[in-house]
């Protein structure tokens, strides 16, 4: 499950496009179609299974969520520690992958070989 919340992590923040300067980790794993690119391949279990995790904590959104998902997993494996600032944007999901497919149609990811 770690190494799916690593994986799951940095594919959202991989999506950052400095050209662009779009994409960044919104919380938008949980999208079906995010979650259906090749290179998010099983991700669709992490989410699930952090989901009943979310909903004990309503007022904290997905995009922070996930980002203190990532924080917490670096630190149960004794990594670095990173300090978690909440603030991060929510995008409604299915806006955003609409928005930031039409700027990267090819999109930053590549498919996992």
């Amino acid at each position: 499950m770690l190494i799916g919340i690593f994986q799951s992590r940095w594919h959202s923040a991989g999506t950052y496009d400095v050209k662009t300067k779009t994409g960044e980790p919104f919380g938008t794993i949980r999208n079906n179609q995010e979650l259906a690119h090749g290179a998010n391949n099983g991700l669709d279990i992490v989410v699930r299974l952090l989901e009943p995790i979310k909903q004990q904590f309503p007022t904290l959104n997905y995009a922070n969520f996930y980002k203190l998902v990532g924080v917490v997993a670096v630190e149960v494996i004794r990594g670095p520690e990173i300090p978690f600032y909440p603030g991060r944007p929510i995008f409604l999901p299915l806006l955003y992958w609409h928005f930031a497919i039409s700027l990267n149609p090819s999109s930053i990811l590549v498919d996992e070989v």
